[in-house]
């Protein structure tokens, strides 16, 4: 007896209709999202970071100093995990949705590409009160600073991996981009 799971088989609208599905969870996703790079050690280094998608893209931004700079810097390969636990989803028997997003990081290094970003002014606090950390990038902080202090990434998805979106035991679907 095979413990392998059979393929999920659906048409292409229905296919269309998941990926819709898809896309919408990223867009909406407000939780820590788990973010994998290659270390410089070559092993893989996980962390949590919040992500923002505009449906195409996700977007990150990240504190400098950071060991995550120098690994995108080597190797823009990145892998974003966003999971989510949602048992009340009528006729999709798992109760939970998993999206691997796999894709190639593009540094944005200047504070006018990185004001630019979707979603940029969610990353930032409106003033520095006193008991923000130093190197809380706020609104009034001017270029220099946002430079100093911080780095964007942008990812461009190749490929995405998702599970808990048709019925079925965990069936995955992939999308490539």
């Amino acid at each position: 007896m095979s413990n392998v799971l059979p393929a999920v088989r659906i048409d292409d609208a229905e296919r269309e209709a998941v990926r819709r599905r898809v896309v919408e969870f990223i867009r909406e996703y407000r939780q820590p999202a788990i973010v994998i790079t290659n270390g410089l050690d070559g092993e893989p280094r996980v962390r949590l970071m919040g992500a923002w998608s505009d449906g195409e893209k996700v977007y990150l931004i990240s504190r400098k100093p950071t060991h995550k700079l120098a690994e995108l810097q080597r190797d823009p390969r990145i892998t974003i995990d966003f999971y989510r636990y949602d048992a009340d989803d009528p006729g999709i028997d798992q109760p939970y949705r998993h999206v691997v997003v796999t894709g190639r990081a593009e540094l944005l290094l200047d504070a006018s590409r990185m004001k630019q970003m979707p979603f940029y002014d969610q990353t930032v606090q409106p003033r520095r009160k006193p008991s923000d950390p130093p190197n809380r990038v706020t609104m009034e902080s001017d270029d220099a600073t946002i430079e100093r202090e911080r780095f964007g990434i942008v990812v461009h998805p190749t490929r995405i991996r998702a599970e808990g979106f048709v019925p079925g035991p965990r069936y995955p679907l992939v999308f490539r981009l």
